[in-house]
């Protein structure tokens, strides 16, 4: 939806989520089907709605052409977007439908006018007992060509590790105002478990084993069996470059990948001793939008004494983590994997803005950092 948003103003600034539930009071949904129709709807029910005509153009988008996949043994479509006019800055999601009108798969996307400057900082924890396993972020905003009547009142933030929708940090008040600045100067309230670096694999030749690919089988798709991994908990802490969490659609084959990489069972095995107690283990990333599901959940072999799942992917390069969640779906992403101050992540800060009067929350700033230079 870059082109979306792009066409109507050049200078509007996006910044991608692919998480499911968006925030606050923008809830602006695009039913799209297979044949091409997108149908906006109205933001869900509030006090005062916003009519559909402020917030898009056209009632009716048509995405074409799409381009149907080959030579792959499951077959993909790619859909090409055309730029429609989205007027306001905020949460967005593209919901594909198939005929029967089920939901094939929703994708959020947020759009924001870079209204304030948003500076975000990255720090080891300053409480002894989380020293070395958590990591603060800090910010400030600055506003010098925006009045804000009641900062408290108008402002909203929220804050995520490596673009995660399920690590979303809210409702936090600026601690100072000074002049046009609002300070998020907090020691704990903003603090994150620092986790650990991604695993990885790639399945770009599908057809060999490679780095941490054990081996490959051909049935009626490709099976690709990942080598054993270790619980990391116990395990110091190594440098592995990652791209934490996310995934990259690759294949040597071809250098059309989104239309004419294959897909292939990958199969995960992890050897854990941990009591996780009732918690579940899940295979974590970005490769399913962070979601936790039958498909990622892992079980446990009790032949093989260790926990499996396989998950149907496409050829790619991508990382993933072991992770565990209780019945209220509260994740933990330490319980297996430990947690060290020196892992490597990305920090965002996105600012919403809704004056006194309004209808909605506009999406006004956006700021990111890289942990890997903890400031103190």
């Amino acid at each position: 939806m870059y082109g979306v948003a792009l066409k109507v103003d050049s200078e509007l600034s996006i910044y991608d989520l692919t998480h499911e539930i968006p925030q606050y009071n923008i809830y602006s949904n695009m039913i799209i089907y297979e044949d091409g129709d997108i149908i906006p709807t109205a933001p869900q029910p509030s006090p005062q709605p916003v009519p559909r005509n402020d917030f898009i153009d056209l009632s009716t988008i048509e995405i074409t052409p799409y381009l149907p996949g080959y030579q792959d043994l499951r077959g993909t479509i790619e859909l090409i977007e055309n730029g429609k006019g989205i007027k306001l800055s905020g949460n967005y999601v593209i919901t594909i439908l198939n005929e029967a009108e089920e939901i094939v798969f929703a994708r959020p996307f947020i759009v924001y006018g870079p209204t304030v400057n948003v500076g975000v900082t990255a720090h080891r924890s300053r409480d002894i007992a989380t020293l070395n396993t958590k990591q603060n972020v800090q910010f400030v905003i600055n506003h010098p060509n925006l009045l804000i009547n009641n900062p408290g009142l108008e402002i909203k933030v929220a804050i995520y590790q490596n673009n995660d929708w399920n690590s979303v940090i809210k409702n936090i008040k600026p601690q100072f105002y000074r002049g046009t600045q609002l300070l998020y100067k907090y020691v704990n309230t903003i603090s994150y478990w620092a986790g650990n670096e991604y695993l990885y694999f790639d399945t770009k030749q599908i057809r060999n084993a490679t780095n941490n690919i054990a081996k490959v089988e051909l049935n009626d798709l490709f099976d690709t069996y990942l080598y054993l991994d270790e619980e990391r908990l116990h395990k110091p802490y190594t440098l592995n470059p990652d791209i934490n969490g996310n995934f990259v659609i690759r294949t040597t084959d071809s250098d059309e990948a989104s239309t004419e990489a294959d897909y292939s069972w990958v199969h995960f095995a992890l050897e854990s001793f941990e009591n996780i107690g009732d918690d579940t283990i899940y295979i974590y990333g970005n490769f399913n939008g962070w979601k936790l599901t039958d498909e990622n959940k892992m079980t446990y072999n009790e032949s093989l004494k260790r926990y499996t799942g396989k998950m149907l992917l496409k050829q790619g390069f991508y990382n993933y983590l072991y992770v565990t969640a209780n019945k209220e779906g509260v994740i933990n992403n330490h319980a297996i994997e430990g947690s060290f101050y020196e892992t490597e992540n990305d920090y965002s800060v996105l600012v919403y803005y809704r004056p006194i009067g309004s209808r909605y929350d506009q999406v006004i700033g956006y700021g990111k950092v890289n942990s890997e230079n903890l400031r103190n």
